[in-house]
């Protein structure tokens, strides 16, 4: 009988989308790497640059400064790209077999509070319908406002408010306060 460890699968292998996951899922990125070699590459390239050129002539003429202050900027520009590369974007994970069920009965039934007991009964572990037949947004109460939520039928569960599906990454992402300011 093998335990229980053997048996876990990461989440992160379950979907992953169009990603590419490294460090056991702690950083994801594109599967286009192309994008990425080629930014990395001019970051390198117009640093490289400057210090075989521009460096050697305003050295003598400003201060030896200069070269510091250049590889001090080039340090902060790498780790943020790279930190920015290999960031999760704030993906939402995707609906796992029961919730998907539970969902697609929920919406079928129109009743939120479906047990998992009667969404066995009612539907075969082995049929996973398209999209569910019912409504395809829901208003939910949060604290006092009404708010609309839609269904994704890529991720198979209702985003969350200010949530929607990432073409590229193929997953639903949540959007942050930043983004908007």
């Amino acid at each position: 009988m093998q335990d229980n460890q053997s048996l876990h699968i990461p989440y992160y292998r379950l979907h992953p989308g169009r990603n590419r996951f490294c460090c056991h899922g702690r950083g994801v990125f594109s599967r286009d790497m192309c994008i990425f070699a080629i930014s990395l590459l001019l970051i390198v390239g117009v640093t490289v640059l400057f210090f075989a050129f521009e460096c050697r002539l305003l050295t003598p003429l400003l201060t030896p400064a200069v070269p510091i202050l250049a590889a001090i900027q080039f340090l902060y520009v790498i780790t943020a790209f790279l930190r920015s590369a290999f960031t999760d974007p704030g993906i939402i994970p995707r609906a796992t077999r029961p919730e998907m069920e539970w969902t697609e009965l929920s919406i079928a039934t129109g009743d939120l509070s479906v047990n998992e007991s009667n969404s066995k009964n009612e539907h075969d572990s082995n049929t996973v319908r398209t999209y569910p037949p019912g409504a395809r947004t829901r208003q939910i109460l949060i604290g006092d406002h009404l708010v609309k939520i839609s269904f994704c039928h890529s991720c198979r569960f209702f985003r969350p408010p200010r949530a929607s599906h990432c073409s590229s990454c193929d997953n639903c992402v949540g959007k942050s306060l930043k983004e908007n300011s």
